[in-house]
């Protein structure tokens, strides 16, 4: 007699990011575009692309710019999406939206705002966006792409177009009058089962956004040293040379973490481990705890991780080898992705990116945003990046030439009170 054992193996859904696309958003007045297809003119770094059987992605895209150009707030509009699709349907009735619209501009104060990403789930590619007012959605489409772009629905005030043998529900939902103006139709068919737009809702989770002040993560990953995810945990922190050995509760508090560090001799050899509070440890050690979860669980289940000024504290070393773990393909296997943002400009000279993988915003004297790609640029090959950006060739760097005078007119000021 024979025992059959079976044996389920989890399968890793690809979730890729094609293109982020959009407009009337905080600082960022105009039609911006996020890019991650990779340009077939570049030929270095091949072991930072993705290849698929129609289109080649980047694993990671850096985005330069000075203070308050808006850096932040490129992550905070794909934030803002992702909250759509998860919650419209939560609004209450006449409530509106909490959209910061660009406010500079008579022009744009009171226009609609525009959404739209490109991506690919389970080696197909979508397209799905929306447009709205403060109080309304205006429109919202979902096109499926295999060979040719299909329209799923197509939604513009109440009259929705769809296709039913793709989404069965849409028409019943329609007939009982369920989509309601201040809803997306996304949201809606999640929650009535629709598996398509529950998968779709889903790939939005897939996407870890980690702020500047690591405030939405750093629980995330104590609450990971309770898991067997621990172990990645620690061995990361030992390969980063943070001189950690484990983190153990607080044997009185169990809600605080404490950090196991050697003891010495006075021979140097070690006696013992002794402990010390999370507080204790430097900035830098903190924040790069708080992105050793995500950044495990993006590279682990190849998801995509989109990171506010990845080199707050940390050596540049660090953030090299960081790096390198998303453009290797031994340690990213399932393909993860990474955006992010710095002011470390040293990367720039590393030959660590294509010239598609790096981003630059800047803001024009009217207080309007825009990001340009240093593939748009014309620069010969081995052209010192880091040279040119501090020089000023992409824009992107503050003008501080007038600073001086703030001090300059102070003292005149003074000498003019004396007298």
């Amino acid at each position: 007699m024979y025992t059959t054992i079976i044996i389920f193996v989890e399968l890793i859904p690809k979730i890729m990011l094609v293109q982020f696309h959009f407009e009337n958003f905080k600082c960022f007045k105009d039609e911006t575009k996020l890019s991650l297809v990779a340009s077939n003119h570049i030929k270095d770094n091949v072991d930072n692309v993705i290849k698929t059987d129609n289109i080649n992605l980047l694993k990671s895209v850096v985005i330069y710019g000075p203070n308050a150009s808006g850096k932040t707030k490129l992550l905070n509009a794909f934030q803002f999406m992702r909250l759509m699709v998860e919650r419209s349907t939560n609004n209450a009735v006449d409530r509106g939206f909490s959209i910061d619209n660009f406010r500079l501009s008579t022009e744009s104060k009171e226009s609609p705002s525009f959404f739209e990403v490109v991506f690919i789930l389970d080696e197909i590619q979508y397209r799905y966006g929306f447009e709205l007012t403060k109080k309304n959605i205006l429109s919202e489409w979902l096109y499926k792409k295999e060979k040719k772009e299909k329209e799923l629905f197509y939604r513009e005030g109440k009259v929705i177009e769809y296709d039913s043998s793709e989404l069965k529900r849409v028409k019943s939902l329609v007939e009982e009058d369920m989509i309601r103006e201040d809803s997306l139709l996304l949201t809606v068919l999640a929650q009535f089962n629709d598996q398509l737009s529950q998968k779709i809702v889903k790939w939005f989770h897939h996407v870890n956004l980690l702020s500047a002040d690591g405030s939405n993560v750093q629980s995330y990953t104590l609450d990971k040293l309770s898991t067997p995810m621990k172990q990645k945990i620690v061995r990361l922190m030992k390969d980063a040379d943070f001189s950690i050995n484990d983190f153990v509760r607080h044997p009185i508090n169990r809600d605080e973490i404490q950090t196991l560090h050697t003891v010495y001799d006075e021979n140097k050899l070690r006696v013992d481990e002794t402990p010390f509070m999370l507080e204790d440890e430097s900035n830098g050690t903190i924040h790069f705890l708080s992105l050793t979860a995500p950044i495990l669980d993006t590279l682990d289940r190849g998801k995509i991780l989109m990171i506010d000024e990845l080199d707050s504290g940390l050596h540049h070393d660090l953030i090299v080898a960081l790096l390198k773990l998303f453009h290797s393909e031994e340690t990213n296997p399932h393909n993860a992705q990474l955006i992010f943002n710095t002011q470390n400009t040293n990367l720039l000279s590393s030959d660590l990116f294509r010239k598609d993988q790096i981003y630059f915003v800047s803001k024009n004297r009217y207080g309007e945003a825009s990001l340009t790609s240093a593939a748009d640029f014309m620069l010969r090959p081995g052209a010192n990046l880091q040279k040119k950006y501090l020089e000023g060739r992409f824009g992107a760097v503050p003008y501080l030439k007038n600073m001086n005078k703030s001090f300059t007119s102070k003292k005149e000021e003074d000498n003019e009170n004396r007298d």
